[in-house]
């Protein structure tokens, strides 16, 4: 094993113990040896490392414990992005490698802290552009997996059923601020047509509660 093969293992081994911040210091070191070593950033390798500092990132914001502290999420989004970006420079777009880092980036957007249901009182611009840009994202790794997978077997059937029920929380949220009767009428529709296909790939039935997991 190399310096770098043995500080990404380590990074891994790290955030399962929940040592955050020494994996990020072990995924950086590993990313700078391995750029060093094969004189590109393009190449699934560094792609591997960014998704996985873009995890460890995404739970340094999520243990913040606040929406307003943004400690770890610009990481983690620049992380993700990078990795979607090697994927794309090196595998060609809709590759199935992006998948996983645009389903991270939609989390991250979606601003997991808030209840799906939440109603607000007025639009806050930043979460309507936060939202769409999830939305966005989600429908991206949406398309991958269903082009990928062909919706077969039970792991891609949940996996497809939670982005199709992400997809509907954020047309929920839409929804809540739609001025005219059009309007309304159409992301409501849009809403619950996702959250009933997404129920119906993934099987939650009875299991599936009011707190999305990615909300």
């Amino acid at each position: 094993l190399t310096r770098e093969d043995i500080l990404f293992r380590m990074g891994n081994l790290q955030v399962k113990l929940g040592q955050l911040r020494p994996a990020i210091d072990s995924y950086r070191e590993a990313e700078d040896l391995t750029v060093d070593k094969l004189g590109t950033r393009d190449h699934p390798i560094v792609m591997s490392i960014n998704h996985n500092l873009g995890n460890a990132y995404k739970s340094v914001w999520l243990m913040s414990g606040t929406r307003t502290d943004s400690s770890g999420k610009e990481e983690a989004i620049a992380c993700y992005q990078e990795s979607v970006r090697i994927s794309q420079a090196f595998y060609g777009k809709h590759h199935s490698s992006a998948a996983e880092s645009l389903i991270g980036l939609g989390q991250l957007y979606m601003r997991n802290d808030e209840l799906w249901l939440d109603i607000q009182t007025e639009e806050d611009s930043n979460a309507s552009e936060d939202n769409h840009l999830a939305y966005k994202f989600y429908r991206e790794a949406l398309s991958i997996r269903k082009r990928e997978k062909g919706g077969n077997g039970s792991q891609a059937q949940q996996e497809v059923g939670s982005i199709l029920c992400s997809l509907g929380v954020l047309r929920l949220r839409r929804y809540e601020h739609r001025r005219n009767e059009a309007e309304l009428t159409g992301t409501l529709d849009e809403a619950v047509g996702l959250l009933a296909e997404g129920l119906k790939a993934s099987k939650f039935g009875g299991q599936y509660t009011l707190h999305c997991r990615n909300c």
